[in-house]
């Protein structure tokens, strides 16, 4: 509560580019330029697991990310393919390897059931968690989608750009809904802000 450092994560030997806490805030997990991830302990800072197999040794982790329910880990990678991990033993379960760019984001749907990937090669992609299989490619953007976030309820994709847009998409169809074009600037984060019961956003 009052600012001060409550443990040092110290393990990566090069840049970390990405870091997000588990659902229930007990871990961490990190992604380097040490071609990487790593998963932590959040209270105390222990290291857990290392992410890594013989075909990401070369390759820096540009974002790491757990899954709604805490039971797995999405990296992105500089050799333009995305992994799915074991939050429990760190084994690689999943691979998705289409995007013709570096990937630069990804994020688990609410129910676990799909995944969404960010590239360079300005497209976003859904896929089947189940079985790694593409299932809608999304094209609207002019540059490099640095960063996505699923609504709430799932239905919705939000991707930002380098472009100095953000785009929402219909995470079912593909279909573009909306386009946020008043950036001054390009675009690297998001978030989406679940609304109480029977309230409306505001302008």
């Amino acid at each position: 509560k009052d600012g001060s450092q409550i443990a040092l994560l110290a393990g990566h030997t090069q840049q970390i580019f990405s870091v997000a806490f588990s659902p229930d805030g007990t871990r961490l997990v990190t992604g380097s330029q040490d071609c990487s991830a790593r998963v932590w302990d959040g209270v105390t800072g222990q290291p857990r697991l290392v992410l890594q197999s013989e075909e990401t040794l070369s390759f820096p982790v540009s974002f790491a990310g757990f899954s709604s329910d805490g039971t797995r880990v999405v990296t992105t990678s500089w050799d333009r393919n995305a992994r799915v991990w074991s939050a429990r033993d760190g084994h690689a379960l999943l691979t998705f390897e289409n995007h013709t760019g570096i990937v630069r984001a990804a994020a688990f749907s609410p129910d676990g059931a799909r995944l969404a990937t960010a590239s360079d090669d300005l497209t976003a992609r859904l896929w089947d968690v189940r079985d790694g299989k593409p299932l809608v490619e999304l094209r609207g953007h002019r540059d490099a989608i640095s960063a996505l976030a699923f609504s709430p309820e799932g239905s919705t994709l939000i991707t930002a750009s380098h472009d100095r847009s953000a785009l929402l998409w219909d995470a079912g169809s593909g279909k573009l809904r909306a386009s946020l074009d008043d950036h001054g600037g390009a675009l690297s984060g998001l978030s989406i802000a679940q609304l109480a019961a029977g309230t409306a956003p505001t302008a």
